[in-house]
């Protein structure tokens, strides 16, 4: 459907998008290695991170001429597509200021957001975000959305919108009873949205005991280590390596379950920035056999030890903590580990603890209906 908002035509995509639509954030990042691949540098080039769709839609027999119609004469114009995974009720409105909690949502000042009420829909813009009530003769903070005209409606739920291009040249089926158009947008108002608060810190760097679920019965885990082989074709030929370390890729995939999942996985993304900034994770795997525990370290088998690891993971009572390893001593066919902190009792498993960061700026989203995304990102391990 058609809609002015401030003196501008846009087309506004009412239509439900199907299970194929994917959603996409990405953020860009400079990466300069080390020669060792020790350390790299990483320099943020965006200040938000580019939204775009994969947005594809269906229209059955009297819809299709509207459908039709809009997509032909509006190819190179500006589109609105709502976000309904981020909608927000809001009570009964009759104001020009929605009182509502606005750390979940993604709208700035400037932002379209869709009003939908009892046989009500209508398009506004955020003007401001919070204002101050003199309550009791105290300045108060109400948080909420100040709108560019005031609205009156009943069960009341909003949406955010987001103005789009259509990127290229969009494809349909259709046949005499349905049109079904598939349209690469590419939003022109990408917003900043909320970050993550801190979670716990582990040398300075955030600390996540998130699973990494397996794709069908297995994780896939890439070592990757730089290689150059010298061969002349007529003797013997060489390799060498200038990396210390291999690097350990894998993918992090995750399930989102309700809307606060997929909400709350955006603010996560948010704070990671891309590749920017990095994060310890356990490797999960049983990386140890534990022979003994003792009051400030832990026994375990000397199966070919790898000395420049000095940060491990423990899982013990069904919970996973972090330590670092101070110093280490040979004691027959084991190794005796001193930790910092000391150690939980009642182990299961000890697992390496890793500094990774995303080994992609991007990441898609691929909706599945009854509210569950899913999204994987590669990883990728700097410091072991």
């Amino acid at each position: 459907m058609k809609v002015t908002v401030n003196g501008h035509e846009y087309i506004l995509l009412t239509k439900c998008p199907l299970l194929e639509t994917t959603e996409r954030y990405e953020f860009k990042t400079d990466v300069h290695q080390s020669f060792d691949a020790t350390s790299e540098e990483r320099i943020p080039l965006l200040d938000a991170a580019r939204q775009s769709f994969n947005w594809s839609m269906i229209a059955f027999k009297d819809e299709v001429p509207e459908m039709f119609n809009d997509l032909y004469s509006w190819m190179r114009k500006e589109f609105l597509v709502p976000q309904p995974l981020e909608s927000q009720l809001v009570g009964d409105l009759s104001d020009d200021f929605i009182e509502t909690d606005t750390s979940n949502l993604g709208i700035n000042v400037g932002t379209f957001i869709l009003v939908k009420g009892d046989g009500f829909l209508n398009v506004a813009e955020v003007t401001e975000i919070g204002r101050y009530e003199v309550i009791e003769g105290v300045p108060t903070y109400i948080d909420g959305y100040r709108l560019d005209e005031a609205v009156t409606a009943t069960n009341a739920q909003i949406q955010p919108l987001r103005k789009v291009i259509i990127a290229g040249n969009p494809t349909s089926q259709a046949n005499g009873l349905m049109f079904k158009p598939t349209l690469n947008l590419r939003v022109l108002d990408s917003v900043e949205y909320p970050m993550a608060a801190e979670p716990q810190q582990y040398k300075g760097d955030d600390l996540y005991f998130t699973p990494l679920l397996l794709d069908g019965d297995f994780l896939d885990i890439n070592f990757e280590q730089h290689q150059s082989i010298v061969d002349g074709e007529i003797g013997q030929f060489w390799q060498f390596t200038h990396w210390l370390n291999p690097l350990i890729n894998k993918n992090f995939r995750v399930i989102m379950s309700n809307r606060q999942e997929y909400i709350d996985y955006k603010k996560w993304f948010y704070r990671r920035r891309g590749r920017l900034n990095p994060f310890w994770l356990p490797s999960y795997q049983n990386n140890f056999n534990l022979v003994s525990r003792g009051s400030y370290g832990i026994t375990v088998k000397n199966d070919n030890y790898l000395s420049d690891r000095k940060n491990i993971a423990i899982k013990a009572n069904g919970v996973w903590t972090a330590h670092s390893v101070t110093s280490t001593s040979i004691s027959g066919e084991n190794i005796v580990m001193n930790l910092t902190p000391q150690p939980p009792i009642n182990i299961e498993r000890v697992s390496y603890l890793g500094l990774y960061r995303l080994n992609s700026d991007a990441v898609e989203f691929y909706f599945k209906g009854a509210d569950i995304v899913e999204a994987t990102v590669p990883i990728v391990e700097l410091l072991p």
